[in-house]
């Protein structure tokens, strides 16, 4: 290939809208929005997959966990100190200090849910101030099978896009969550957690599922991996082949999460790094 190359690289939700105001994407759709159709690709904007999680609070009178109150403010001015002179103790702390992969069914191929566990009480992620001290835990649904969109707001670029995670629209995702929490919540009640006694501020209805699933459904939200919308694939409806090109528009290349046709079972920073580096090889290649 002679000539450049442009690399589109926004993100999962920017991704797919830029191309769209760019003319590429579902003809139809954008059509109603007054651009011209360049490329009719109706996966544009499709296919979006993230993360859904839920995390449970529990409320302790140990003060060993992170938390907001007299000894809580003096302790983290003495880690204050200490990460300044030392870059050691309690700020040092990447607060999901530990994790876990577990099968929620004995016939799952692989694990289908993952634990971060936070020294702090954690609520709408860590905007909300909760008073006193705490732990918390959160379960993941790795491999969702609820897809959402992403579409135009506006066909101003600055605009921010229409994003529609559509989560636990399939009932199989609320199957893998719920199990997910009643095992979360079993681990939380043996020893050395239990040793905390740690109060469940939600009083979790472990043993009634339609409540459990309607306390699922009110707390549960992102963990900011979405990917999907500008899928790789070898089918004629993919947006990229397996070399990040764009099918049908010759030198354009997509690298973020938007490309991967599957959401991974498990964070997407390295993939992501992953991707950008694979598209500068092939880029590369392809000029040279």
């Amino acid at each position: 290939m002679q000539g450049g190359a442009v690399i589109l690289s926004a993100g999962a939700f920017n991704s797919p809208q830029i191309l769209m105001l760019s003319g590429i994407g579902p003809a139809a759709y954008i059509k109603e929005h007054g651009i011209a159709p360049v490329l009719d690709r109706p996966a544009v904007g499709s296919d979006l997959q993230d993360h859904i999680d839920y995390v449970s609070r529990f409320m302790t009178q140990s003060k060993d966990f992170i938390g907001n109150s007299l000894p809580g403010t003096w302790r983290m001015a003495k880690a204050a100190v200490e990460h300044r002179m030392k870059r050691t103790g309690t700020l040092t702390t990447p607060y999901a200090e530990a994790g876990g992969f577990v099968k929620t069914t004995p016939d799952a191929p692989s694990p289908d849910v993952q634990y971060h566990f936070v020294p702090a009480p954690l609520e709408d992620h860590g905007r909300e101030k909760v008073k006193g001290h705490g732990f918390s835990c959160h379960a993941c649904v790795l491999r969702p099978e609820s897809r959402g969109t992403v579409r135009l707001g506006s066909t101003d670029a600055a605009a921010p896009p229409v994003i529609d995670p559509n989560f636990l629209s399939d009932e199989r995702d609320m199957a893998v969550l719920r199990s997910g929490v009643k095992i979360m919540h079993r681990i939380m009640q043996t020893s050395p957690m239990a040793d905390y006694a740690g109060v469940d501020v939600n009083n979790t209805p472990l043993d009634d599922d339609a409540a459990l699933d309607a306390l699922i459904r009110s707390r549960a939200d992102s963990v900011y991996h979405p990917v999907g919308t500008c899928r790789m694939g070898a089918d004629k409806d993919a947006v990229v082949d397996s070399q990040l090109r764009v099918n049908g528009i010759a030198g354009l290349y997509v690298a973020d999460a938007s490309i991967m046709p599957r959401l991974v079972s498990g964070n997407t920073n390295a993939p992501s790094i992953m991707i950008g580096e694979r598209c500068a090889d092939f880029v590369h290649s392809h000029l040279h």
